[in-house]
């Protein structure tokens, strides 16, 4: 950092100077610190800033074959007290002609520079093992539901993946089975749950919804077995 001893008056006075609070501020160039006649220290940064990797141990992530993935890391500068997200540059032969990973061992190198210039490189270890070919879980395990009409729609279901995780799922009713308000209308609808994995394995379970204002006390213990 770089301090002065100045009045607080030429701060304002001077248009090569960036003001930092009123009595701290950067100089732009030599000419302006020879202009103020100003003595100053400068600490120098010597370090570049520290890359976060959140996959796996941070050294080493197990994967499959197949993924179309980009490796994104974190990174924070101590000195210049700003970070920011840096891309992975992934070794050759580490991706096939579509983009998807493949079976093998690779080096992820993810790269972050400060203000002063300081360059920091870390690497991760990627491990890439057989292609995923199981279809996530849908965690849903009625088939038919009793519902009553007029009621709001606050289904949520829960979908897991071995390889990946918790993924994303998308819900299509049939036509008419939810109405403006967001509410079930009366009648017999269904529900189509889809999800896919990280490497493109789809799973789609269909739900029947029986919309009503006299309910099936079965359909109700039904409900309750789902996660709702």
């Amino acid at each position: 950092c770089v301090s002065f001893n100045i009045t607080n008056s030429a701060l304002f006075e001077q248009d090569s100077y960036l003001l930092l609070s009123s009595f701290a501020f950067f100089p732009t160039n030599e000419e302006a610190k020879a202009f103020l006649g100003a003595s100053y220290s400068q600490v120098e940064d010597e370090e570049g800033p520290n890359i976060d990797i959140p996959y796996g141990d941070g050294e080493t992530y197990h994967t499959t074959c197949g993924r179309k993935m980009d490796f994104v890391a974190s990174y924070y500068d101590e000195y210049d007290g700003f970070g920011g997200e840096t891309t992975g540059v992934l070794s050759s032969g580490a991706l096939d002609e579509n983009g998807l990973l493949t079976k093998g061992n690779h080096v992820v190198t993810f790269t972050a520079s400060d203000l002063s210039g300081n360059i920091s490189m870390k690497e991760l270890q990627l491990v890439v093992g057989d292609r995923d070919n199981d279809a996530p879980i849908i965690n849903f395990y009625a088939d038919t539901l009793y519902v009553l009409a007029n009621s709001y729609n606050k289904l949520v279901f829960s979908v897991y993946d071995e390889v990946d995780g918790e993924v994303g799922y998308e819900l299509s009713y049939s036509p008419d089975a939810i109405n403006d308000k967001g509410q079930f209308n009366v009648g017999t609808h269904t529900l189509t749950i889809t999800a896919s994995d990280f490497t493109g394995n789809v799973a789609t379970k269909i739900i029947t919804i029986i919309s009503g204002y006299d309910i099936n006390p079965d359909g109700l213990q039904i409900i309750d077995e789902g996660e709702i």
